[in-house]
């Protein structure tokens, strides 16, 4: 049960900052679709991600650097992706 209880925050900030939106294969992102995500919703909660998710966000780093760690905490806290995996 707890690692039930655990996995609600991880899921809720990943919807939060719209990561489920960059697994859409069929959607394509600009420089400035990636900046402004990246303004907008990951600079202001980096402290939630952190907590939640254990990804800290640096003084540095930049949306492109960002966006892998997001996908792999999906695929890895979700073994049973309900989305088709083939090519």
């Amino acid at each position: 049960m707890e690692f039930s209880k655990s996995l609600i925050p991880a899921l809720l900030v990943l919807e939060i900052i719209r990561i489920p939106e960059f697994l859409d294969a069929d959607r394509t992102f600009a420089n400035e679709d990636l900046q402004e995500w990246y303004e907008t919703l990951v600079i202001p909660y980096k402290k939630d991600i952190r907590t939640c998710l254990g990804i800290s966000i640096g003084e540095k780093d930049t949306p492109i650097t960002e966006l892998p760690p997001y996908i792999y905490t999906i695929i890895a806290e979700n073994p049973y992706p309900s989305m088709d995996a083939t090519p």
